[in-house]
């Protein structure tokens, strides 16, 4: 079964491979100014805010003075956190909908690896990322574990949001826990197959500048899709055997 997804998304990317790794640099390149044209600013007010506070609490020993420092630099972590995550999904959905096209075998251009930017999708993949991540938090508090487990019953989220564009984030979530239920072993196991990619890619890393991750992202995200796309087939049989 491994093998029959790879296969699948080798052949839906037979011809597409440039558009792959085109939408692979795009996405690494936005992920990261963005990182760095918002996170550094918002970094440096916060620590900014914080050292002008503890100066002022210095000489005088306010205590509360100290505590506003300590809190701004908390806040500053959490808004940070927020606005990366948000364009972390932002992407993440744009590059689904990328390799869910290549999957489905329907016309794809690298427009549609910004599908998320567009209106109507921006503040839902944005608290589909921040619910995502809250969730996963919580069941990590619980062990390491519980919230890997957790990532997995998710992991069809953005796959089942593209379809059902009517859906919210907490119905697309839903969903996916109702969809992953028996197949979360089987997610790790296909994810588990990609780890030579991954650790050739991390090797040869120091010396390419990541090159060779702008093939491997594709691959390893189309076959996902493949995944993704056999479970609906697999419920949507199901619920005509019910029917009949």
């Amino acid at each position: 079964m491994i093998s029959d997804f790879k296969n699948a998304a080798l052949s839906s990317l037979k011809g597409k491979w440039g558009l792959g790794a085109g939408a692979s640099f795009l996405y690494y390149i936005i992920s990261t100014i963005g990182t760095f044209i918002i996170g550094f600013p918002l970094f440096f007010l916060g620590l900014l805010f914080s050292e002008i506070m503890n100066v002022i609490a210095s000489p005088t020993g306010d205590e509360r003075l100290n505590a506003v420092g300590a809190t701004s630099y908390v806040l500053t972590f959490v808004i940070i956190s927020v606005v990366l995550i948000g364009l972390q999904s932002i992407m993440s959905y744009g590059y689904c909908n990328l390799t869910l096209r290549l999957a489905k075998r329907e016309s794809t251009t690298i427009d549609d690896l910004f599908e998320g930017f567009r209106k109507k999708n921006i503040f839902k993949s944005i608290k589909l990322a921040l619910l995502m991540s809250v969730y996963v938090f919580l069941w990590s508090l619980l062990l390491i574990v519980p919230g890997i487990i957790k990532c997995f019953s998710y992991s069809m989220a953005y796959y089942i949001m593209l379809d059902h564009p009517e859906y919210t984030a907490s119905e697309a979530l839903k969903k996916s826990q109702e969809m992953m239920k028996g197949h979360k072993f089987d997610l790790f196991i296909l994810s588990l197959s990609f780890i030579g990619w991954f650790i050739l890619g991390a090797v040869i890393l120091f010396f390419t500048i990541g090159i060779p991750f702008l093939w491997i992202y594709p691959y390893y995200f189309t076959t996902i899709s493949h995944f993704y796309l056999n479970l609906v087939n697999r419920d949507t049989a199901m619920e005509e055997k019910t029917v009949i």
